[in-house]
């Protein structure tokens, strides 16, 4: 099926985009579900719960999932939803005690200002 899309009008191409769109999200739900299902009864076979193997996986080591969400087959088993903790704070401004690092990511202006004065890393340490 062909379609010659410069004969239409932009309010019917807006239309069918926003057909095709739920058909796409529609289409990706079904395959989610499908693909949850296989990995439920893979896990299964082999003596396991769902679950369990994804709590037990180590592939990302000491970095928790963010967001995963299993349900159980039952509307009343609860759903486990697992989050990243927020860094520990590893570095205190001295002037300025409100302002902290955690040593992840960029430097912020006040450690480069602080480094540059000659200061080390170790004097604002927690």
């Amino acid at each position: 099926m062909s379609y010659n899309y410069s004969e239409w009008t932009i309010l019917r191409l807006r239309k069918e985009i926003e057909k095709i769109e739920k058909t796409i999200e529609l289409k990706e739900k079904e395959e989610k579900k499908e693909v949850l299902e296989k990995l439920r009864l893979v896990a299964k076979q082999n003596g396991y719960d769902l679950n369990d193997v994804l709590a037990a996986d180590t592939s990302r080591k000491g970095s928790p999932r963010i967001g995963i969400t299993i349900g159980g087959d039952d509307k009343d088993e609860p759903k486990r939803i697992r989050t990243r903790s927020p860094a520990k704070i590893k570095y205190i401004n001295p002037i300025n005690t409100a302002e902290t690092w955690t040593g992840r990511g960029r430097k912020p202006r006040w450690v480069v200002e602080y480094l540059n004065a000659g200061g080390q890393l170790s004097g604002v340490a927690v």
